[in-house]
């Protein structure tokens, strides 16, 4: 009992699996609980102009990217922050933390640009049959496709502020902002799901995600499937080039829509035979 007299709330059961992300060369992690100092909450980053503003510069010089093509990447970078923390404990546990905005904070870099995540309360949407269902953090959903349906919408959440901030300050169109988080989503939610224990039928619930009537996360982003050895999994065709083959060192991204169809594939074939990253 606490000294106002309300009962202490046990830890959440999200810690563990939180603690699954910690193993292997996976780029996702996060912490659980405020960090002190140094953090900033969601609703500061995504809706902030001056921030953004700020940050938006440093994207330009970090990757020689025009004004609107930064605000892209800026909301594809807190897209995939966030999904792929996601994407992360729903294939490894079963489990999807709640991110909305009010949940959620971030250590800048030195670019000023968002670098972690850390999730403030562990509350997340499990299924019927999860050992911790009656965890008070705990809502039960009925199935896989109502908690990624919970997890879009609190995608949603975060996003539209970024938007609307990101298209006033950079000049980037609604469209191509949205675009570009689509492909993040997707491309971190594939990423996951090389690791699961069916990695193709997991994979085709990324339609739930970004391909659902209605949700501004709906592209023009198109997934296929390519099998080795007995082994399929869903790979990607993003909705916009990310410009990233611009930048020294890089060139066209595996998804990239500007390559073939032919080479698209034959790319997935060799990540396949390897076991790496479908994006």
């Amino acid at each position: 009992m606490r000294p106002d007299g309300n009962p202490v709330r046990p830890e959440s059961p999200l810690r563990s699996t939180l603690e699954m992300l910690d193993s292997g060369e996976r780029p996702f992690r996060a912490r659980l609980g405020l960090p002190a100092g140094g953090w900033i909450g969601a609703a500061a980053l995504t809706g902030d102009a001056a921030l953004a503003e700020v940050q938006s510069e440093r994207a330009m010089e970090r990757w020689n990217l025009t004004r609107q093509k930064a605000g892209a990447y800026l909301m594809g970078s807190y897209a995939w922050q966030v999904s792929g923390l996601a994407s992360a404990c729903y294939v490894l546990g079963g489990r999807v933390p709640d991110v909305s905005p009010g949940n959620l904070a971030f250590p800048l870099d030195d670019h000023g640009l968002v670098s972690g995540v850390a999730l403030i309360g562990g509350n997340f949407a499990c299924l019927p049959d999860d050992p911790d269902r009656e965890s008070p953090h705990a809502t039960v959903l009925p199935d896989e496709e109502a908690q990624l349906g919970w997890l879009r919408e609190r995608l949603e959440a975060g996003l539209e502020p970024l938007a609307a901030v990101l298209q006033e300050r950079t000049g980037a169109r609604a469209r191509t902002l949205w675009n570009r988080a689509s492909d993040m989503v997707a491309h971190a939610f594939l990423l996951m799901a090389g690791e699961a224990e069916d990695p193709l039928r997991c994979g085709v619930r990324v339609e739930t995600l970004v391909k659902t009537p209605g949700s501004p996360l709906r592209a023009n982003n198109a997934f296929f499937t390519v099998e080795h050895a007995g082994r399929g999994r869903v790979f990607m065709t993003r909705s916009v080039c990310c410009q990233a083959y611009r930048s020294a060192g890089y060139g066209y991204c595996d998804s990239c829509p500007v390559l073939s169809q032919r080479e698209r594939e034959r790319r997935a074939r060799e990540e396949l035979a390897r076991g790496t990253d479908p994006g």
